[in-house]
């Protein structure tokens, strides 16, 4: 019984390692760019400042598909009254082409430098 236990087991974290790396790569290579493409088209304010994730996996909702590779975004643009607020943006992709974008109500750690996102 306990040997049933621990081969499931081992199959279980063998099949989500296996997923994971595999999910991943539906990232495609230009993510920053694409990301920064989709952020800056859906924002009406003057973006200040930006960081982004390295690609994992995230969950995108049932009708996305569910979990699938993907990006978070911290973003600091002004408001209509000159305020400078944060959004959060999950983007996910499927196939190499963008699943998902929104905001998001997620923690977004381990961001690093976001320049694509300056300037319009």
């Amino acid at each position: 019984m306990k040997a049933l236990l621990v081969l499931g087991v081992i199959g279980i974290a063998a099949g989500v390692a296996s997923g994971t790396a595999a999910q991943e790569r539906g990232v495609p290579s230009d993510y920053r760019k694409r990301a920064a493409q989709i952020i800056k088209s859906r924002t009406n304010f003057r973006i200040r400042d930006g960081r982004i994730s390295r690609p994992s996996v995230m969950w995108a909702g049932l009708l996305a598909g569910g979990n699938l590779p993907g990006i978070c975004a911290v973003i600091f643009r002004e408001n209509p009254f000159g305020m400078v607020v944060r959004d959060t943006w999950q983007i996910t992709f499927k196939n190499g082409a963008i699943a998902t974008a929104d905001y998001a109500n997620i923690a977004c750690d381990n961001t690093s430098k976001f320049p694509e996102v300056l300037g319009r």
